[in-house]
């Protein structure tokens, strides 16, 4: 039991220790959801493509006095002008209604023995614990980024290859209870056995699922994107230069779904390529291998714009405009549930047997086509250089477009470099689908100009310690190059 609970904590330390390389250095530039990396170069796409024409970190200097150029135009031309990077990963998960406590022992106690049963009393404690509480889980994996800027930093262009995952979950009473408790809820007050063995439930008094439903929310989607962009300064004096980018992104989809009640009925479609042809396991008898296909089932395309002002070297102002004009057409395998009365739970006997829900269920219908509006956001952000070594920011992101589980999040932090190689980043966030958090970052610069970038994170440094609701996270990206 022990062991478990050491590895459980070690584990979660870990993951939440590395939210890594994608981050607060977006913070004031035009945002992520992620907290610790460049926001210029590559990653300036998918954030704000003004970004692009930036100076990077260069062969002086690898801390933000060179990227907001403080000493002028010789640090700009000395500047790095190439940035490469391969595979940058990045995940964080939250469970409201867990602390790490019940986490680590549901996991690694409950979970692991093969006997584990809950009674009817854990059950219904369950459910009340989990009604009106949230689950979040959001990755992206940066398979390959690009970009370049010209020597002068007048312009720059950016290319890069995401996937992208998020999903979220808000449960209310009845969808818990009805998850949870199954046959034993208190909803259903009939009961048939079938000479199968199989239970048969009713009630008396159905309701539909816009009643059950309530406040229960869910938005589920993966993605990949493949982003072009490119970024001009469009005016310069003295004491102010401006940059203005654009942004596209060709965007596939593998699953969507989303559901939520409305006074007249319920919003709930999706598609997912696992559960259909499009998720296929291939042989390639050949070489003696197998590998995973998987088939887009929408295509789409959004736009990014973005702008940055930048004031006597020293503060920085910017905002963006993310998945404007966005939308995804979906053509296969596109389903909708209908607001069906639920008013039957059939409990098959047998191995691998599950709970089915009667009625509702079977009002499931398979439409041709569906068109998924993207969520837009629009994000604000503000830099200011303290000294050579320092700089503070704050960020505001605000949704446009809104989605489920897309919600206003504000983000203030420090950026400080106690050595030229070494960056610390710090700060905290309200709002999101998180809870208040302190992120804790560091950067590396490995050799002798900083060519080879590493980082090391975590999205929350408070709750590596504290037992409140798990919010795990990590980030790697150990192979990002600039020159």
């Amino acid at each position: 039991m022990r062991i478990y609970k050491l590895i459980g904590l070690l584990l979660g330390g870990l993951i939440a220790t590395v939210y890594a390389q994608t981050g607060l250095h977006t913070l004031p530039l035009g945002g992520l959801t992620n907290p610790v990396t460049n926001a210029y170069g590559f990653s300036a796409l998918g954030v704000n493509p003004s970004l692009l024409a930036l100076p990077l970190p260069g062969k002086e200097f690898a801390g933000p006095a060179s990227r907001w150029a403080g000493s002028g135009t010789e640090t700009i031309e000395k500047s790095a002008r190439l940035s490469l990077g391969f595979a940058e990963f990045a995940i964080a998960g939250y469970i409201q209604a867990l602390n790490k406590r019940d986490f680590n022992d549901i996991v690694f106690n409950r979970l692991m023995n093969q006997n584990f049963q809950m009674t009817l009393q854990e059950k219904k404690e369950f459910a009340k614990q989990f009604q009106r509480t949230a689950i979040s889980l959001d990755w992206r994996f940066t398979w390959l980024g690009i970009s370049f800027r010209d020597k002068r930093s007048k312009w720059g262009v950016g290319a890069t290859v995401r996937d992208e995952f998020s999903f979220y979950l808000y449960l209310d009473s009845f969808v818990t209870h009805l998850a949870l408790l199954g046959l034993q809820f208190e909803y259903f007050d009939t009961f048939y056995i079938t000479p199968q063995g199989d239970t048969i439930a009713w009630t008396t008094n159905p309701i539909n699922f816009s009643e059950a439903m309530e406040d229960t929310r869910l938005y589920l989607s993966q993605t990949r994107r493949f982003s072009v962009g490119g970024s001009y300064q469009v005016y310069a004096t003295k004491d102010i230069q401006a940059w203005a980018g654009l942004g596209v992104n060709y965007i596939m989809g593998f699953s969507y779904g989303e559901a939520y009640a409305l006074p007249d009925g319920i919003i709930a479609h999706g598609a997912t390529a696992y559960l259909t042809d499009s998720f296929t396991l291939a042989v390639d008898t050949a070489n003696k291998r197998s590998f995973i296909e998987l088939k887009p089932l929408a295509t789409g395309v959004s736009f990014d714009i973005g702008g940055v002002i930048r004031y006597k070297q020293n503060l920085m102002v910017s905002f963006s405009i993310l998945d404007l004009m966005g939308k995804l057409n979906w053509k296969q395998h596109v389903v909708r549930l209908e607001d069906a009365l639920i008013d039957t739970l059939i409990n098959y006997q047998g191995p691998g047997s599950t709970g089915n829900i009667g009625g509702g269920w079977s009002n499931i219908y398979r439409i041709t086509t569906l068109q998924q509006k993207l969520p837009v956001t629009l994000q604000v952000g503000a830099t200011y250089q303290v000294m050579k070594m320092l700089s503070v920011s704050g960020f505001l992101s605000i949704p446009i477009r809104k989605a489920v589980g897309f919600l206003p999040e504000f983000r203030a932090g420090v950026i400080f470099q106690p050595i030229n190689l070494v960056t610390v980043e710090t700060g905290f966030a309200v709002g999101g689908r998180y809870p208040f958090r302190i992120p804790l970052g560091l950067r590396f610069g490995l050799g002798p100009r900083a060519n080879w970038q590493i980082g090391i994170a975590t999205y929350d440094f408070l709750g590596v310690w504290r037992n409140r609701g798990p919010l795990y996270s990590l980030g790697l990206a150990f192979l990002r190059f600039q020159l």
